[in-house]
């Protein structure tokens, strides 16, 4: 079966898709890191298609009140990929 996000991106525009796309090329929160302060979590999949580990990481070493977790064996759709195991870290940084 087709999961759903697939049938959401094949269902939508793809004029839509274009412009999230280009939007996303002017964004470079590394460069221009926002003051943020709210705790911020920050997570990645180890096989991340979209946002790499590095580039997560490194936003995590520039926002001091950011949490910070690979889940390993999963994709962009981490939260999909690893319930538990990501409602568990969420629990768990939200608890402190």
């Amino acid at each position: 079966p087709i999961k759903e996000r697939y049938k959401m991106t094949a269902s939508t525009d793809p004029r839509i898709i274009r412009q999230i796309w280009r939007d996303s090329l002017s964004w470079d929160l590394l460069e221009n890191t926002p003051e943020v302060k709210c705790p911020v979590f920050l997570s990645v999949g180890r096989f991340d298609y979209i946002a790499s580990t590095t580039s997560i990481e490194r936003l995590h070493k520039k926002l001091s009140n950011s949490s910070y977790k690979i889940f390993d064996f999963a994709t962009h759709h981490y939260m999909e990929d690893k319930p538990n195991e990501f409602n568990k870290w969420v629990l768990n940084c939200i608890s402190q």
